[in-house]
């Protein structure tokens, strides 16, 4: 039997120390997550700041989840062909596109086609997360520690779950605290 070495992640410099690099890579699963474009969760605020018909924005956000499960065709093709790092920094770019274009967009066809790109790359960037940090989450050999890895995947699984929650959230704080700074007139 061959020997196993502690987890690592190469991908990353060696100035970054050891236990902190598949947290840094969960915060960019945090950050991708809650990135993309539409989320559907928020489609009643949208409707209102957009101007654009509720089904306009369900018909995005449904692009969004098409592009993401068109993803798997080709996912283990992008994972051997581009090193982490371009593959980051590439899903990065596009996300960070698609959402300046979508913030300002009111043409339909460009929030469905941006939104299609979009669940793409978000998907991709997802994998390449997720396939990086997976022997991390599970640690094949110990049984003993099932509970602490039970707790670090439902971590990373309830950070998508909840990632339009989130948004919801942040958008309506943001809003009450914008509307208090008018005075109400009775």
């Amino acid at each position: 039997m061959h020997e196993v070495g502690p987890f690592s992640i190469p991908a990353m410099r060696d100035f970054v120390p050891e236990k902190l690099r598949p947290w840094i890579v969960i915060f960019i699963v945090i950050i991708v997550q809650l990135s993309g474009g539409v989320y559907l969760a928020a489609v009643s605020e949208m409707v209102g700041s957009t101007a654009l018909l509720q089904e306009d924005i369900m018909m995005a956000g449904y692009a969004s989840m098409v592009g993401m499960g068109l993803t798997f065709a080709i996912m283990f093709r992008l994972k051997f062909r581009f090193p982490s790092k371009v593959a980051l920094m590439t899903c990065g770019t596009v996300i960070l596109i698609a959402n300046l274009i979508c913030m300002h967009t009111t043409s339909v066809p460009v929030l469905v086609v941006t939104c299609f790109f979009a669940g793409i790359f978000r998907m991709w960037a997802t994998f390449e997360c997720n396939s990086t940090i997976q022997l991390w989450l599970t640690e094949l050999y110990p049984v003993i520690r099932t509970h602490h890895n039970l707790h670090r995947f439902l971590v990373e699984m309830g950070i998508y779950a909840l990632g339009g929650h989130w948004v919801v959230a942040v958008y309506d704080d943001s809003r009450h605290d914008c509307l208090s700074e008018f005075p109400h007139h009775a």
